[in-house]
């Protein structure tokens, strides 16, 4: 089927999934003319043994960038997997993101709370809040406290 569609810029949210996780896709699909194409985009979740597991169809809302959702199955092959985007009824991918499923844990890190020593007002109180690896790299995030 011959199509407009020209080039499909693909990302996914992370390079590493596990087991059951959600794959969140965004792709900027881009037709001959290098605008945004407007037709619905289909997207392929791919394992590792070159077999398709699920399909998505997806438009662009207001004229930005397409999203998709494509959840991993509890149970399966682990290794380099794939999502490629595509016209609906093409068989040509002309965008592909590839990313890694595996068991995986985070490393642990330890938390620290200080008190500020100088404070007079007991109904507020400020914390300074470090986390650090145990290979002593800090933690990069956010914290939320709720007492």
């Amino acid at each position: 089927t011959s199509t407009d569609l020209r080039v499909v810029h693909v990302f996914s949210d992370k390079q590493h999934y596990r087991s059951g996780e959600t794959v969140l896709i965004r792709a900027l699909p881009l037709d001959i003319h290098n605008e945004l194409y407007a037709k619905p985009i289909e997207f392929v979740l791919i394992n590792p043994g070159r077999f398709e597991l699920l399909r998505r169809r997806a438009t662009s809302k207001n004229g930005r960038f397409v999203a998709a959702r494509l959840p991993l199955p509890q149970h399966l092959q682990h290794g380099e997997w794939r999502v490629e985007a595509r016209a609906v009824d093409s068989h040509d991918a002309v965008g592909t993101v590839y990313f890694n499923v595996h068991d995986y844990i985070l490393p642990n890190f330890e938390v620290a709370m200080v008190v500020d020593q100088d404070q007079t007002d007991v109904s507020r109180v400020n914390v300074t809040v470090k986390a650090k690896y145990s290979h002593t790299v800090l933690v990069d995030g956010s914290l939320s406290l709720h007492c």
